[in-house]
C-alpha cells in the first residue's frame, strides 16, 4: 500500500475509535447511565484538535489536490469531501453546544445531546467511508509514482500544528485521557 494512504488509514482508525467511544457513551447516557461529562469534553477536544487542525488539512492540501489534477471523475467527490471538512469545526461547535445545554439544563437536555452525538458520529463515519471506499481507490488508479513520492514528501513535511504545543493539546495525550476518563468497556474509568 502507498505510504500516504497507509498513514491516512491509521489516522482514520484513531478517529474511528474516538467516534465509537462517543456513540457508545452517548447511548449509555441515553439509557440513564451516569457518564462523567469530562470524557465528552475530551472527545470533542480531540476531534477538534486532531482531525480538524491536522488530518483534514493534510488530506485537502496534499492528496485531494493531486487527485483532482489527475482525475476529472473525482472532482465532484472531492468537492463534497472538502465541503464536509469545511463544515467540520461548525459541527463540533454544535455538538459542544448540545453538551453544554445538557450539562447546564440537566435531564431535559440529555436526549437532544444523545441524538446530536449519534447523528454526528453517523455523518463522520459516512465521510470516512466515502474517503476510503470511493476516493482512495480513485487515487490509487489516477496518481503516478511521482505523485505518490511528492505526496509522501509533503506528508513528511506537514507540520502538526500541535507539535510542541504542550501536553494539553498533544493528540496522543488527549486520546490517553479519553481512555482513562471513559468507563469500561470503552476505557479504564480511572482519571489520570
Amino acid at each position: 500500500m502507498f505510504k500516504p494512504l497507509q498513514a491516512l488509514y491509521q489516522e482514520h482508525e484513531s478517529i474511528a475509535a474516538v467516534l465509537h467511544a462517543l456513540k457508545y457513551l452517548a447511548q449509555d447516557v441515553g439509557r440513564g447511565k451516569d457518564v462523567d461529562v469530562r470524557v465528552f469534553k475530551q472527545i470533542l477536544y480531540y476531534l477538534d484538535v486532531f482531525p480538524e487542525r491536522f488530518h483534514h488539512p493534510k488530506e485537502d492540501e496534499l492528496l485531494f489536490k493531486r487527485v483532482r489534477q489527475r482525475s476529472v471523475a473525482a472532482a465532484a467527490m472531492i468537492d463534497k469531501l472538502e465541503s464536509q471538512h469545511a463544515r467540520g469545526a461548525e459541527s463540533i461547535r454544535q455538538l459542544e453546544q448540545a453538551l453544554l445545554r445538557w450539562e447546564t439544563g440537566g435531564l431535559s437536555e440529555r436526549d437532544a445531546f444523545v441524538l446530536a452525538a449519534t447523528e454526528f458520529v453517523a455523518r463522520y463515519r459516512e465521510h470516512m467511508r466515502a474517503e476510503e471506499d470511493d476516493l482512495m481507490p480513485l487515487a490509487r488508479q489516477a496518481l503516478t509514482p511521482q505523485d505518490w513520492a511528492e505526496i509522501e514528501a509533503g506528508f513528511a513535511q506537514h507540520v502538526d500544528p500541535l507539535h510542541g504545543a504542550g501536553e494539553d493539546t498533544d493528540p496522543t495525550k488527549l486520546f490517553q485521557r479519553i481512555l482513562h476518563l471513559a468507563p469500561p468497556p470503552i476505557g479504564l474509568g480511572k482519571p489520570m
